[in-house]
């Protein structure tokens, strides 16, 4: 079609014609794709601006979550720290055994810190989003990540620990008939019927066997930690939202 265009005026010498109708036609493909590039600049923007309020979504939403993790935690720690002490006084009292038989019940389950993810990992990993960031941003999402991850894997080793050294074996605790149990996990029903643990002895004939003091003792020493990754987490996903304001700014 160039060709055919620019033919006649070759034909007839027309130099001058021909430069224009080249000029023409090399500024026509020019426009084209820099209508193509400007057109893909706006959706790889707009899609940035939408991954950034994702970002912002998903970091409130952990923040509840933990907000929601801390409190369930917090209750079970001061639990298990009244029956720990009850155990150590070694004085049988009714309130002492009800103290141990409470934080029993705890002792037989954990905590753990679950999140969402996603978004942060999409904004740190895609190369059409990190295109648009500046230095700074990238280094603030990226120090963000790194800083959960460690908080994540601490919290799933301070669940973790307490299995090592299991009640269950203890000779001095029986198990109780089935009792139904209703369980709200994480916004999942749960019920089921359940069967707990129970003291056989005394209390001065409890405190004599350490296993359960010890069982009491790990559980307490690393779930604790909880409520402070927990706080943690808090402030990087903080950290997040402030990031991702800025880069929408």
């Amino acid at each position: 079609m160039i060709f055919r265009r620019i033919k006649p005026h070759i034909a007839k010498e027309d130099w001058f014609s021909v430069l224009v109708d080249f000029v023409i036609v090399v500024f026509g493909v020019f426009m084209g794709i820099q209508v193509s590039n400007w057109n893909q600049s706006i959706d790889d923007q707009r899609e940035y601006e939408l991954a950034l309020e994702r970002v912002i979504d998903e970091a409130n939403t952990n923040i509840d979550s933990l907000h929601d993790i801390s409190i369930s935690a917090a209750k079970r720690i001061e639990s298990v720290g009244l029956g720990l002490e009850a155990l150590r006084s070694c004085e049988h009292t009714d309130k002492n055994l009800g103290l141990i038989e409470h934080g029993l019940a705890s002792v037989s389950g954990t905590f753990t810190i679950h999140i969402q993810t996603d978004a942060i990992n999409e904004i740190t990993s895609s190369p059409t989003l990190l295109a648009q960031q500046s230095r700074l941003i990238r280094k603030a999402f990226s120090a963000a990540k790194f800083n959960l991850s460690i908080l994540k894997t601490e919290a799933d080793f301070a669940e973790s620990l307490p299995f090592r050294d299991r009640p269950e074996s203890n000779p001095l605790l029986d198990v109780s008939d089935p009792v139904k149990s209703d369980v709200d996990y994480y916004g999942l029903n749960a019920s089921r019927a359940r069967y707990s643990l129970r003291l056989t002895k005394p209390v001065d004939e409890l405190c004599q066997d350490d296993r359960l003091l010890k069982s009491f003792y790990t559980w307490h020493r690393f779930q604790s930690r909880l409520p402070s990754d927990a706080a943690n987490m808090s402030i990087e996903m903080r950290k997040i939202i402030v990031t991702a304001a800025q880069a929408s700014g």
